[in-house]
């Protein structure tokens, strides 16, 4: 009698905490001056990415606030809706919607190195051989787009 091997279950993404980058903290720290993002009164001890991780978030500057316990332990749909504001209000104060960007400038508004800009758009949305991101573009990229 013969029996298929038993196969491994297939292994679900792990979305566990993962500490994020001290270069990438470090600008946060700064910007926040140790006070919560969101509700400004407290003092900021936890990064919370605006779109998740989970979700495809990146780990940058802009989408990371830099908020107190309560506000990072008890975020619910306001709290997310209102982070998303402020992403999209970070992104559309740098970029605008027709003009093309270079990999250098998004790299240097996004505090991010240029290879990983280019490495994640050509894996999201872009091919090396076509022109740079527009604006609306790379809001798409951040998840701002409307």
């Amino acid at each position: 009698m013969y029996c298929e091997p038993l196969q491994k279950p297939k292994k679900k993404p792990n979305y566990r905490y993962k500490p994020v980058n001290t270069k990438v903290m470090a600008i946060v720290k700064e910007r926040s001056g140790g006070i919560c993002e969101y509700c400004h009164s407290n003092t900021a001890t936890a990064p919370h990415h605006i779109k998740l991780k989970s979700q495809g978030g990146l780990d940058i500057p802009i989408n990371i606030l830099h908020v107190c316990n309560s506000c990072h332990n008890h975020s619910n749909t306001e709290f997310l809706h209102e982070a998303k504001e402020i992403l999209r209000d970070r992104v559309q104060d740098i970029f605008t919607g027709d003009k093309a960007y270079t990999i250098g400038e998004v790299a240097y508004y996004l505090n991010m190195q240029r290879d990983e800009v280019l490495r994640q758009c050509i894996k999201d949305f872009l091919k090396v051989e076509e022109a740079w991101p527009t604006g609306e573009e790379i809001k798409l990229w951040v998840g701002v787009a409307k």
